[in-house]
């Protein structure tokens, strides 16, 4: 598979992820520096994970995105009952949570944020066809990986990508240098 070329307007990488530990939580990583970003004024779009505590549950905690856009919250798992014990993911949910991304490339947003490039995205399935969208639209994307994925991640960009350490700090600026370069902020 042949990745899309960047926009020559952006020298910036079409994809950045940042190598997260196993044990961490790529979403509530990730929302820290979103909620920076959006305070200080960026443009960002995309999807991160978001906790609704709608429970009781009868089995595991529901799993849920949120629209870096529009704050709407969707749910993309299924509740399997107690004794299930394969995927939750509701796939069909997951398409429609996509649609954040394409609605924030259309809005010309500086950065997309993806929550995670994880195994349904490595088996060409789950957000890919939308990260690929924001590459060929020239808005770089951030997005985590963990260590298993990592080559899936790398066959996937190939040169278009860089993969960041886990340093709040240094992903922070290699966002806010991102925005800049694409004049990222908000009227």
């Amino acid at each position: 598979m042949t990745s899309p070329a960047p926009d020559p307007a952006c020298q910036a990488p079409a994809f950045a992820a940042v190598a997260l530990p196993f044990e961490a939580d790529a979403g509530g990583w990730l929302a820290r520096i979103v909620e920076r970003l959006l305070a200080a004024g960026y443009a960002i779009g995309g999807v991160n994970t978001a906790d609704l505590d709608d429970g009781p549950w009868e089995c595991r905690k529901p799993m849920y995105l949120r629209d870096l856009l529009s704050g709407e919250r969707i749910k993309i798992s299924q509740d399997l009952g107690p004794a299930a014990e394969g995927c939750a993911l509701d796939t069909g949910q997951l398409a429609l949570a996509g649609q954040a991304i394409y609605r924030a490339i259309e809005a010309g947003v500086a950065l997309i944020v993806v929550n995670k490039f994880g195994a349904q995205e490595a088996a060409g399935n789950g957000l890919r066809d939308e990260l690929l969208a924001a590459a060929e639209a020239g808005v770089p994307v951030l997005t985590t990986v963990k260590p298993e994925m990592v080559p899936a991640w790398q066959e996937f960009v190939g040169e278009l990508g860089t993969l960041l350490p886990p340093d709040v700090a240094a992903v922070e600026s290699w966002c806010r240098e991102i925005c800049d370069v694409r004049g990222g902020e908000r009227a």
